[in-house]
């Protein structure tokens, strides 16, 4: 094959979207601890021996980015829980409307709500 061949060759292959890649993303460990938390709040030593963590630490830290956004709670006893308020659908949109307000110019900045 000459160097064209090979261009075209690998131009015009059949590409699977990104999208499709991810099709799986919910069938994480941290999806797991969301689908535990949905029975009701559990700390993290439950959790961990539940999805056989080797360590209950391991917890906080895939709980970190729920914890950021608010999807779940930390209780006063150490136990954590789905947030009741949270819902998903919106969630969605507002990071579909801050995208397209960045897109035009825009700052968006964390309001102090949260």
């Amino acid at each position: 094959m000459n160097n064209f061949s090979i261009m075209a060759a690998q131009l015009t292959r059949d590409i699977t979207p990104v999208v499709e890649l991810r099709a799986d993303a919910e069938d994480t460990k941290t999806a797991s601890i969301r689908a535990l938390l949905r029975e009701g709040p559990m700390h993290s030593g439950e959790i961990a021996s539940a999805l056989g963590l080797a360590r209950s630490a391991l917890v906080g830290a895939l709980l970190k980015h729920d914890l950021a956004i608010g999807r779940v709670q930390r209780l006063a006893g150490g136990a954590y829980a789905l947030a009741d308020e949270w819902e998903e659908d919106e969630h969605q949109r507002l990071i579909e409307a801050k995208a397209l307000l960045r897109r035009h110019g825009y700052q968006v900045q964390r309001s102090a709500h949260g």
